[in-house]
């Protein structure tokens, strides 16, 4: 017996029927291979679904992946069988790549949802009529079967079915089946395989029964009647929404000619009504037991009945009370957070009949840059396939608002939106972009929510600019003449998102739920740095946003700037300061500053305290000298540029700004300032730096001026504090990218200076992603114990990353000891040990008698910290045994304190305070198998970090005593390297991704050499093949990058798709038909196939010429009907055009 019988039973799924039956038969044996075995069912049944469905014969796409994102497949499918189909294609992923096994229970739950897919094939184009249910207990009984096969003398079959698979033989079905998911990168060839196997009727008939049987599709029973659902939930969000019961929506309206195999007339549970009674919207509601999309095929018999009859289709409303889903005529079915007012569906309507095509457009008055328009294009064909979100990823200083404000006037003038929402987080962000939009759409009524003018406010504009946090507050304050919110659902029909990551998103997650929108995401985070989740917000693969314009690129388009680097290494603050190495003055000082009441002194303090909580006179000395000398100047070398300098702290920018006025006293006060969120108005300080002629030329800035600060002028950028984000150190460098005419005694800025105090570059060159900070704690014995066995678990594993950790702990452990009263009676008789463990080298290579001797000492010697309370001291021991246990591999008591550690998670759970709720992701994070699975040593410290505190549920860090000192520091090195970005060897690789670069150099280069050749139809030799895979597959990337990238196409068609054909090399092809032998209407005929030719580089088949427009409408064979031999000599040339560019 098989779940998937009902399959087997008809002849058109063979391409798949077998597949599925496979899938069970292997989850007996390997789970894993089981899975691997549902990614291949889940592809085969899409390519049949693809091949005889009739709405999805235009889809051009190569992979399973393109297949489930096609829009008129998702609407096809609905979302919620959507996303089971995503599930299985990620998990039969993720055990082909090696990044997750799965046990028999998961591979059940796969299976379940393969199950429903076919389950929803059968239904759709099968013969069964009948409703299937799944039957997960046929598996659990086999698989008890399984097991005692695997210790009697011969097999056991189970009862219910039967198992062939063995473990050997699964296995290596499992090695081929990841051989197969690797290798199998085109469905589309599948799909045409597939088609060619049935007649044009048998397709007819398939698509012809389908709309029966989307009607007569099976739903449950429901439990509570329609009735009730409109009373308690939608009637309530309809009069929400501004809709008057009777007036303009009307319950169980009659509706007339529902069509073929309909009754001939129906009541639609509601109808939405505009000021003329054309109807704007129907609702079919469900019972709240039901899926909302039972409702679908009659909610679209309705609405089609009603354009019939008023010459407008209404939008469809699918809701079962809870939950709300709209389609609207070519975009796939989607959630919304609510229905739509009526001046949302006027909009909408509007919209609709107004749309023009977007292909082509004229922004040059705001955007004159290639890659703006490139841009621009690339968001538009995006949208005019119907999907909804675009990503752009455009370097610093390269004009992402102006782009943007571009894309809203092709839109808006398009007829495509009325409203647009641009959201940033920063006031001072939105106030630039604002600043922007005034300049460049000045006929359209903009409105700055941010502005302290209240005639910035203009609720009522078309394009508003607001922070998240300010919309969140409007979105319920904001009322229209009637008492309703003015910003409804689908008030805004596009929403621009500046540094668009899934932190933002998830942060303001209720804005994006709420609005019903387009979506366009902007950020400067190289492409490889935006994190996997933010490319799912936006419908898209990992690494491919839809367009990417690197910073290499901008520097060698001379749009932007390159930059030259000061590495400087002082002594404090690389190594930390060292008592012993002080002079005598300064050791007077030190004495002063950090003696205790019993006159201990600690012999070194960190590095990590210098600009944390220390703040060292002559090390900031040091490194505004080498500003103020090495600096790029202006005013013929009399004035230093300007200067950004980040601080780590206020405190730390307040000295930095008093120490400059004493070694630079002949400045103004506000020649250097402070401008951080501790200085009142620092919005008129930004702008007055902004000034190219302001009082300020050096900002010292706090979290305030790395991101989305436009100053031209600057050219010296001062890192002055360590950064461990990979996107923020991008946004730091992007202050100085921008270009600047003039600004150097009449010479244009070339580059900028940036001065790296905290080896910022050098970690980057180490951690290519940046990684998390570390740290973690316990109950004083125990915990001092526990954490010299993790120290050794570290020293021992080689495989994780823990060098910087272990110095930490060291550090960590020996201020530990150093806090012991050596005075006091306890102490006796330990002094030795005392002496011993406050030297970091007896920490160095631990052994087992080190540790015993250490707790046997000193253990009971550790004093707790009093500004720790006691329950975040237990978390610690807690977490530094999980951490212990992860890097030495003890399972055992690994399980048991994540145990305790989820326990905690849940208490915390329910705790209603903000400190909590903020944490509420991470809570819920710790939960989930997969994201424990996932974590790093890194992870768990962090984590311990984030919730010890909480554990008390209040918040009670001590202040920290700020301490200024003024010992002297010393320069150790300074390494210079000149023009980073045009000096790179690795340009472009690292950030760009592999299309962008192929697709550049191609263009870049199509008149020289090999790609001369192709693009000149010219016939290649070996050494031309040699030398096109060289390029391709070494210089430019590697053979998997091309493989992943472009799956199995011809690199030499490829690289001609890219060159197009040079016009002169096409007509000499066809020459012997433009001599003037053939009539007007056949040389206006070969003139379309030149010019198509020329355009996309070949033609891939002469049935092009019959199943694609212009060429279909012309009828080659009526135009040729006397001239047969002409059609067969056009075929060939067709023909060698493409084997001149053939690689394979």
């Amino acid at each position: 017996m098989s779940n998937f019988q009902f399959l087997e039973k008809q002849q058109n799924f063979n391409s798949f029927s077998s597949q599925a039956v496979k899938a069970e038969k292997m989850l007996l044996v390997d789970p894993d291979s089981s899975i691997l075995q549902s990614r291949v069912t889940l592809e085969k049944a899409t390519a049949w679904v693809f091949s005889v469905d009739k709405t999805l014969k235009d889809f051009k796409g190569s992979t399973t992946f393109d297949c489930l994102t096609y829009p008129k497949f998702r609407a096809l499918i609905g979302q919620q069988l959507l996303d089971r189909l995503h599930l299985i294609r990620k998990a039969g992923n993720n055990v082909a790549h090696g990044k997750m096994s799965f046990r028999f229970d998961q591979a059940v739950i796969v299976l379940n949802l393969l199950y429903d897919y076919c389950d929803w094939i059968d239904q759709i184009y099968g013969n069964g009529q009948t409703y299937h249910r799944f039957n997960a207990a046929i598996y659990t009984t086999a698989s008890t079967a399984k097991v005692n096969t695997q210790t009697a003398a011969a097999p056991v079959v189970a009862p219910h079915i039967t198992v062939t698979e063995t473990v050997k033989t699964v296995s290596a079905s499992g090695s081929a089946l990841k051989s197969t998911l690797s290798e199998s990168k085109n469905i589309q060839k599948e799909v045409l395989s597939l088609r060619k196997t049935y007649t044009k009727d048998a397709i007819d008939n398939l698509n012809k029964d389908k709309k029966v049987k989307q009607q007569s599709y099976v739903k449950p029973q429901s439990t509570i009647s329609e009735a009730d659902t409109r009373k308690f939930f939608i009637d309530t969000r309809l009069r929400d929404c501004g809709w008057k019961e009777g007036v303009d929506w009307i319950n169980e309206f009659k509706i007339s000619d529902l069509g073929v195999n309909a009754t001939d007339s129906g009541r639609a549970d509601y109808v939405l009504l505009d000021d003329d009674r054309t109807p704007l919207a129907v609702i079919e509601a469900k019972s709240t037991s039901e899926s909302v999309e039972t409702g679908r095929y009659q909610a679209k018999l309705y609405a089609d009945a009603l354009e019939k009859k008023y010459g407008v289709k209404p939008v469809i409303f699918l809701s079962n009370g809870l939950e709300i889903r709209m389609s609207n005529d070519g975009y796939a079915e989607r959630k919304v957070s609510t229905f739509f007012s009526k001046s949302d569906l006027q909009s909408l309507m509007f919209n609709r009949r107004h749309r023009e095509p977007i292909d082509t457009f004229d922004v040059s008055d705001i955007c004159n840059r290639y890659y703006q328009k490139e841009a621009i294009t690339a968001a538009c064909h995006h949208f005019s396939q119907n999907f909804r979100k675009a990503l752009l990823v455009m370097a610093t200083g390269s004009g992402k608002t102006r782009t943007v404000l571009g894309l809203i006037k092709v839109l808006t003038e398009r007829g495509w939106v009325k409203n647009v929402l641009f959201l940033a987080d920063r006031t001072s962000l939105v106030s630039q972009a604002y600043s922007a939009a005034k300049l460049n759409l000045k006929s359209y009524p903009l409105s700055n929510l941010c502005s302290e003018k209240k005639e910035d406010r203009d609720t009522g504009a078309r394009i508003i600019f607001s922070t998240y946090q300010t919309m969140i507050g409007t979105i319920d304050k904001e009322l229209d003449k009637n008492g309703v919110r003015l910003f409804t659902p689908g008030h805004f029909d596009l929403i621009i998102c500046d540094e668009a990551h899934r932190s933002i998103y998830n942060r303001y997650k209720d804005i994006f739920d709420y609005f019903d929108s387009l979506l366009v995401g902007l950020t400067a985070t190289p492409k490889d740095d935006i994190g996997r989740n933010t490319y799912k917000i936006f419908d898209l693969e990992d690494g491919d946003p839809n367009y990417y314009y690197s910073l290499e690129q901008a520097v060698k388009d001379e749009y932007l700037v390159d930059y030259s680097t000061f590495e400087i290494d002082t002594t404090f603050l690389t190594r930390g300061i060292d008592y012993k190495s002080l002079s005598d003055d300064d050791k007077e000082q030190y004495e002063e500053l950090f003696s205790d009441e019993d006159g201990f002194i600690p012999e070194t303090i960190s590095s990590k305290a210098i600009n944390d909580w220390l703040f060292n006179k002559d090390t900031i000395r040091k490194i505004l000298y080498r500003l103020m000398e090495s600096g790029i100047r202006i005013d013929s070398g009399n004035t230093i540029g300007k200067t950004i300098i980040f601080a780590r702290n206020h405190q730390h920018a307040e000295v930095i700004k008093a120490v400059f006025h004493e070694q630079y006293s002949s400045y103004s006060n506000e020649f250097c300032s402070v401008i951080d969120t501790h200085i009142k108005f620092y919005d008129a300080l930004i702008e007055e730096f902004k000034k190219k002629d302001g009082k300020i030329q050096i900002a010292i800035s706090v979290d305030m001026l790395d991101t989305g600060i436009d100053v031209p002028e600057c050219v010296n950028l001062v890192f002055f504090k360590p950064v461990y984000s990979l996107a923020k150190f991008w946004q730091m460098i992007g202050r100085g990218t921008r270009l600047c005419p003039k600004l150097i005694d009449g010479e244009d800025k070339d580059c900028f200076y940036i001065f790296d105090a905290c080896q910022n570059f050098e970690f980057f060159r180490t951690n290519k992603k940046g990684i998390k900070t570390k740290n973690r704690p316990s109950l004083e014995h125990r915990t001092f114990q526990i954490r010299l066995n993790l120290l050794k678990a570290m020293q021992l594993n080689q495989d994780i990353e823990s060098e910087d950790y272990q110095k930490e702990t060291i550090d960590d452990l020996i201020a530990k000891v150093r806090t012991i009263n050596k005075k006091s009676f306890a102490s006796l008789g330990h002094e030795q040990a005392i002496v011993n463990f406050s030297d970091s080298k007896a920490y160095l290579s631990l052994a087992d008698s080190d540790i015993q001797s250490a707790v046997d000492e000193l253990g009971r010697l550790i004093v707790s910290d009093s500004s720790d309370h006691i329950s975040a001291r237990r978390f610690d021991h807690l977490m530094y045994g999980l951490e212990y246990d992860f890097v030495a591999a003890k399972t055992s008591g690994f399980k048991m304190r994540l145990k305790y550690l989820r326990e905690i998670a849940v208490a915390l759970s329910e705790i209603n305070i903000k400190e909590v709720i903020e944490k509420r992701a991470l809570l819920d994070n710790l939960l989930d198998d997969k994201y424990i699975q996932s974590l790093t040593l890194a992870d768990y410290e962090d984590i311990r970090k984030q919730l010890r505190k909480l554990c008390i549920y209040i918040d009670n860090n001590s202040t920290i005593t700020h301490k200024i000192t003024d010992f002297e520091d010393e320069v150790e090195k300074v390494n210079v390297v000149e023009l980073v970005t045009t000096h790179s060897t690795d340009q472009d690789s690292h950030f760009e991704p592999y299309k962008n670069r192929i697709e550049r150099y191609v263009r870049e280069h199509k008149d020289e050499g090999v790609l001369y050749k192709i693009h000149h139809n010219m016939e290649l030799n070996e050494d031309d093949i040699i030398l096109l895979e060289e390029i391709a597959y070494t210089k430019l990337g590697t053979k998997k990058e091309y493989t992943k990238t472009y799956q199995d196409k011809d690199l030499g068609l490829l690289i001609r798709s890219i060159t197009g054909l040079d016009m002169q090399s096409a007509k000499e092809v066809f020459s012997e038909f433009l001599d003037g032998s053939l009539n007007t209407q056949q040389t206006q005929f070969i003139l379309m196939i030149v010019e198509y030719i020329v355009k996309n580089g070949l033609m891939e088949s002469a049935a092009v010429l019959i199943e694609e427009n212009p060429f279909k409408q012309q009828n080659i064979g009526n135009i040729f009907k006397d001239r047969i031999d002409v059609i067969q000599q056009i075929r060939s040339k067709i023909e060698s055009i493409k084997n001149n560019a053939l690689v394979n």
